[in-house]
């Protein structure tokens, strides 16, 4: 994935200001520049903005963005192994219950930080209140 690939996705929508911001802010504290996290950052970011809790990279690795056209060489979102190992040596990547901007889990999905932390929280309340006892409700008076 290149910068002109990257620009495309703001010119078309896929990415906004915001993301593409974000995706710069990302890049500078990894330190290396890389097209890849750059494109994750900007793609979670929107994901989110769009009302998802996170970005599935395998859905969308390898996937065509831009078809060819006018002898130029489609653009192709990278391919799912190159995408998580640079993902995975990147030092704004953690795992699950590491402290890093982005955090990608054992499903190839990636997540800011905080939507991580509340899919955890959401998740264990409920596994909390499935297990209480529920034998005293009053079931007329929820009718």
């Amino acid at each position: 994935m290149n910068i002109e690939a990257i620009t495309y996705l703001y010119e078309t929508g896929m990415i906004s200001k915001a993301d593409t911001h974000f995706a710069n802010f990302i890049a500078d504290l990894s330190k290396d520049n890389d097209p890849e996290i750059f494109l994750g950052a900007a793609l979670v970011s929107s994901a989110t903005g769009n009302g998802d809790i996170c970005l599935d990279i395998q859905t969308i690795s390898e996937k065509r963005v831009i078809k060819e056209k006018n002898g130029e060489m489609p653009v192709i979102f990278p391919k799912l192994d190159v995408w998580l190992e640079k993902l995975r040596k990147s030092p704004v990547v953690g795992k699950p219950g590491e402290f890093s901007p982005l955090i990608l889990d054992e499903n190839n999905r990636l997540y800011l930080y905080r939507y991580w932390e509340y899919e955890k929280i959401l998740s264990e309340s409920i596994k909390k209140r499935v297990k209480e006892d529920v034998k005293d409700i009053d079931a007329s008076l929820l009718k």
